[in-house]
C-alpha cells in the first residue's frame, strides 16, 4: 500500500529554513609539502604539519598540526614526505579527544 503524505508549503519552507540556517562544522583545508610527520612508538594518533596556508580552521584547532590514526593515510603521507611531493588535507571540522587542539584528518589528496 502506497501512502502519500501531504505537506504544506509553509511546513516545507520552515524545514528548508532550519536546514539552511544550521551551523555545520567548519572543515579545515591545507595544501603544501610536509614539514613534520610524527608517529608515536606504540600506536596512537599521528601528527602531520604542512608548510602551506591553512583555511577554514575550526576554533578548536589552535595547533598547526593535523592528526589521524589510519595506516593507509600514514603510508600515503610517508611516501609524499620522502619524495618531497605536495599533499592536500581536508579535515573533519572537529578535534580529537587525544589532541583537543588538533583537527582530525578527513581525507588526503596527492595531486
Amino acid at each position: 500500500m502506497l501512502r502519500l503524505i501531504r505537506t504544506t508549503s509553509a511546513g516545507f519552507a520552515t524545514a528548508l529554513l532550519a536546514i539552511a540556517s544550521s551551523n555545520p562544522a567548519v572543515a579545515g583545508e591545507q595544501a603544501g609539502v610536509i614539514t613534520i610527520l610524527s608517529a608515536p612508538n606504540k600506536g596512537g594518533p599521528v601528527a602531520v604539519v604542512l608548510n602551506g596556508a591553512r583555511t577554514n580552521k575550526p576554533a578548536c584547532a589552535t595547533d598547526g598540526a593535523w592528526t589521524f590514526q589510519d595506516a593507509n593515510l600514514f603510508a600515503m603521507l610517508l611516501s609524499a614526505y620522502f619524495n618531497a611531493k605536495p599533499v592536500s588535507i581536508v579535515g573533519t571540522g572537529a578535534c580529537t579527544a587525544e589532541f583537543p587542539n588538533r583537527e582530525e584528518v578527513n581525507y588526503i589528496n596527492l595531486p
